[in-house]
Order: structure tokens, then C-alpha cells, then sequence
């Protein structure tokens, strides 16, 4: 595919006020690299089982229970090796979900500085983790900030698991034409900047599963069920 990015100026903006110029330039780069990075996860989910998966405890310890039984479930289904490394590729702020989750747990938990275990745990579970910034949807990066209320994690959002090396980034890359001026463009006395990379996804493994998770972030760090039914009665929440 092609990923193009096109920009437009004034001359006489750029000569005098060069500094906002670059700026716009940074981010127009910016919002192509989402646009790429979008694209790919949409091949991706695309290529992928979809399944879900709900919240049982805290997101911190129910994130790590979640991971571990689609990495066990995945390794049985093709015979492999308890270590076989698997690629998990997920928002970059589940780790922050992780680690608030985790802070508000009881008192003596000893997790109010997550972040350095988190890697750990996952780690342990064979699982090498790619965290990303983008998605095909849009949920894997939060919403813009309004007036009132912060805002919150997200209650649900979307990671995919595979065997390492089961896609392959297929790189045809980069048309970069630089700064553009043609007869029509000197007449209203601006200039246009065009670039676009070509890029693809292709899928050489057996199985990739696209997960929707659910979460919540409330520190929850067990649930009690009844002796009747088995069902969860109750939760011990901090």
C-alpha cells in the first residue's frame, strides 16, 4: 500500500515564520506514521481470530491471567515448547492501567512501582511484547481531553498474539519528491512537500488471534465465590 502525505505552504508564511513551518512539518510526519501504523494493525486484525476475553479481578492481575491462558491454549493447540517465544503486540498505556491497577491493590503489595515487574511478568510467560501507539480503530490511543472530568482508562481494547515471525513487514520504501512548485502553485505563491512509503503485511505463520479485552481498573486482587454454586459472590476491593 501506499501512505502518502502531502503538505501545503504559503512562501511568504515560511519566510516568516519558519520555526511554525517545521513544526507542521514534525507533525504532518506524525499523523502519517499513525496512518501507517493503523494500516498494518488493520492487516493484522485482518489475519487474526477474533475472541474476547471479560473481567474477572483488577486489570493488573487479570491482564497477566489473560495473557497466560491464550499463550497456553496457543501453544497446545500446536505442540509447542512451554518457552516457544510469542509476540504480543498491545497498547502502550496497558502498561500504565497495569501499574495504577496494581497501586491501588491492599497495602503491603509492595506494587506502588509496577512498572519494573511488569516486563517480568509477561516475560515469564514466554511472551515478548511490542507496545504500540496505534491501532486500526483508534482505541489504542485515548481520546482528546475535554473540560470536567479526566479521563478515564479505557474499559476495553484490543491486542493480538502469535507465534514470532508469523507476519512478515513487507518494506517497498519511500517516495520522497521534497518540495514542489509548478506554475499553478507560483501562481497563488505557495509550495507543496509530498512523501509516501510503501508498505504491506504478510502473514507466513498458522494462527494469530485478535483479542478485545475487557478491563476495569479498581485494584481488586481476588473474588470469593460461594460454596453453592461456584459463582463469584463478592469481590475484596481497596
Amino acid at each position: 500500500d501506499a501512505v502518502t502525505l502531502q503538505l501545503q505552504f504559503g512562501n511568504l508564511l515560511s519566510r516568516a515564520y519558519p520555526e511554525l513551518i517545521a513544526r507542521h512539518n514534525e507533525l504532518g510526519l506524525i499523523q502519517h506514521a499513525r496512518e501507517a501504523e493503523g494500516n498494518l494493525m488493520a492487516k493484522i486484525g485482518a489475519a487474526s481470530t477474533a475472541v474476547t476475553s471479560t473481567s474477572v479481578i483488577g486489570m493488573g492481575r487479570d491482564f497477566l491471567v489473560q495473557l497466560g491462558r491464550a499463550a497456553a491454549a496457543y501453544r497446545s493447540r500446536h505442540r509447542l515448547d512451554a518457552d516457544a517465544p510469542l509476540r504480543a503486540i498491545i497498547p502502550a498505556w496497558v502498561k500504565d492501567a497495569m501499574a495504577a491497577d496494581l497501586t491501588l491493590a491492599a497495602p503491603g503489595d509492595s506494587t506502588l512501582n509496577a512498572y519494573a515487574e511488569i516486563d517480568a511478568y509477561i516475560a515469564s510467560r514466554g511472551i515478548i511484547a511490542t507496545y504500540a501507539l496505534d491501532s486500526s480503530s483508534g482505541a489504542s490511543y485515548f481520546s482528546a481531553q475535554s473540560s470536567g472530568a479526566m479521563n478515564e482508562f479505557p474499559d476495553t481494547f484490543i491486542w493480538y498474539l502469535f507465534a514470532e515471525g508469523s507476519f512478515l513487514f513487507l518494506d517497498g520504501g519511500t517516495l520522497d519528491l521534497g518540495v514542489i512548485r509548478d506554475s499553478t502553485l507560483v501562481g497563488t505563491n505557495d509550495y507543496k512537500m509530498f512523501v509516501e512509503t510503501f508498505e504491506g503485511v504478510a502473514k507466513v505463520g498458522i494462527e494469530s488471534l485478535k483479542v478485545t479485552s475487557t478491563i476495569n481498573v479498581n485494584g481488586v486482587a481476588a473474588a470469593l465465590r460461594d460454596t453453592t454454586g461456584g459463582a463469584t459472590a463478592a469481590a475484596i476491593e481497596y
